[in-house]
């Protein structure tokens, strides 16, 4: 069976040369996907529903919003649209994030929401890759001043990819440090980081460079094990809230990597070059 082809996220479908080891999205990313987005689980009976794509590739929301009603939803499972077959989830209701807030669609994955309101995770089924290089790509947006994207090892608090900031637009690159020059996130932003090795990680914010950094510790694929939100490596306050992740186990091309953020830039109505 030939591999699936991975797409830009923005109609006509155009392939990309680099292929995801995962894929996690609201819409659908994968031409050849034909499976639900996520799963939902509604707080008025904790019943779980497979939510798919409308005919324009976007989430069915109508399906989404018939099924939670007036209350709230929460991802259980994010599917993986990259053909690897790993999803991310979490059977703990009071780790899920929310994407239904008493009865409103938000059109993202609240970390900062979750079921506890406190705390977000999702964990991969299975280990992604191993070592560098690689590279990180989301559109997300810091919901509060603390915390950020982490992805890691909640038990182990291992980073290898992680945005973080003091306020919502000073926002920064934290490969166990911070790198490179703040950003706002106070709105949908676009980011990549490309990480080449432990001593060399480059980072863009809607399409724009923000510098380059190194990490202090061994911050690498075989650490990770999940999505998760904290203001520290034991948990705490989430602070963020995702629309897509994608993960490839190689350097991006610029011609990938400008390819991808600005279909995702002309998609959710970003700014930038």
């Amino acid at each position: 069976m030939p591999a699936p082809v991975f797409t830009r996220p923005v109609l006509p479908v155009q392939q990309m040369t680099a292929q995801p080891s995962v894929a996690y999205g609201l819409r659908r990313l994968n031409g050849k996907y034909s499976g639900p987005l996520i799963q939902v689980r509604r707080s008025s009976d904790s019943s779980l529903r497979n939510i798919y794509y409308d005919p324009s590739g976007n989430l069915d929301t109508a399906d989404l919003l018939a099924f939670v009603g007036s209350g709230s939803g929460y991802v259980a499972i994010w599917y993986d649209q990259s053909g690897n077959g790993n999803n991310a989830g979490s059977a703990t209701a009071t780790y899920q994030p929310q994407i239904v807030n008493s009865g409103a669609y938000s059109g993202i994955v609240n970390f900062a929401a979750s079921a506890t309101a406190n705390y977000g995770a999702l964990g991969f089924s299975s280990r992604i890759s191993t070592g560098y290089p690689y590279t990180t790509n989301a559109v997300f947006k810091q919901i509060t001043s603390t915390g950020g994207i982490i992805l890691g090892d909640v038990n182990y608090g291992s980073q290898y990819f992680r945005i973080s900031g003091s306020s919502n637009s000073a926002v920064q690159f934290v490969p166990g440090t911070p790198f490179g020059t703040t950003f706002n996130a106070s709105a949908p932003t676009v980011v990549t980081q490309v990480a080449i090795s432990q001593s060399s990680y480059q980072g863009w914010a809607n399409g724009a460079s923000v510098g380059t950094g190194a990490a202090p510790g061994a911050y690498t694929f075989t650490d990770g094990i999940g999505i998760w939100s904290s203001t520290g490596n034991s948990g705490g306050n989430s602070g963020y809230a995702l629309s897509e992740l994608l993960i490839f186990p190689s350097t991006l091309s610029t011609a990938d990597r400008q390819a991808l953020e600005h279909g995702q830039q002309a998609y959710f109505g970003v700014a930038g070059v």
